[in-house]
């Protein structure tokens, strides 16, 4: 698991003990989201063109991410603490072709700060990192309602987020009297999001722990056709 990896160089390099220590700050990029929508999903309030059907010739899409996270082992910030955020350049590009989608694994760029609570006093950590984001869907027509209208048309995809198993060691690690490089920080993660096709763009969240229990994040994405107008 990527968490071993970044728990273990850090105990090893400072001997930790409990004590209040505060928040590290810095640098964030909040996520748009709150209760019910972090929980159910949504679409922008300002709902644009929408379209009933899959496009029947190939649409490219801009898969945005806003994600924030925070990581600390056993939950216990007063011992550590790192914070991060995705960066302005966070995206991906999905294919849409009638019911099929098509999407390259494409890396995104995190920045992050905080610290460890060490014997001799407090751990800097911040830096830069990537993830790794892989990509599986497809499109379902909208199906009418009692009114007789026609519906939306739905992209379900199913998003992945791992490590870069090409990053380099470009964080860094600060103690009183040390410094060294260090791995970067990311929120695995594995989403299950439903988006409209609208012509202004669509979202859907997902706020949690991840499976270790280490991180907790919060997460949207907004899914925007490239190239609009196509035919609804």
């Amino acid at each position: 698991m990527v968490v071993i990896f970044l728990v273990i160089p850090l105990i090893a390099s400072c001997a930790i003990q409990s004590a209040p220590i505060e928040d590290p700050g810095g640098e964030e990029n909040p996520v748009d989201s709150t209760g019910d929508e972090a929980d159910q999903g949504s679409v922008p309030e300002d709902v644009g063109i929408v379209f009933p059907n899959c496009p029947e010739e190939p649409v490219v899409f801009k898969l945005q991410l806003n994600h924030t996270f925070d990581f600390s082992p056993g939950r216990d910030t007063s011992k550590m603490l790192v914070k991060g955020h995705t960066t302005p350049d966070a995206w991906c590009l999905v294919t849409l072709h009638g019911t099929v989608i098509r999407a390259d694994d494409c890396l995104v760029g995190y920045k992050y700060n905080g610290f460890i609570q060490g014997a001799d006093g407090k751990c800097n950590i911040q830096g830069e990192s990537t993830a790794l984001i892989s990509i599986e869907g497809e499109c379902a027509p909208g199906v009418p309602n009692a009114l007789e209208t026609a519906g939306v048309a739905e992209i379900y995809l199913t998003i992945t987020e791992t490590g870069n198993p090409e990053a380099d060691v470009s964080g860094t690690f600060t103690c009183p009297g040390f410094s060294d490089a260090y791995l970067g920080f990311y929120p695995p993660s594995f989403s299950v999001l439903s988006f409209g096709i609208e012509d202004i763009g669509s979202s859907d969240f997902d706020s949690d722990l991840d499976i270790t229990g280490q991180f907790e994040f919060d997460k949207s994405w907004t899914l925007i056709p490239v190239g609009y107008p196509f035919e609804p």
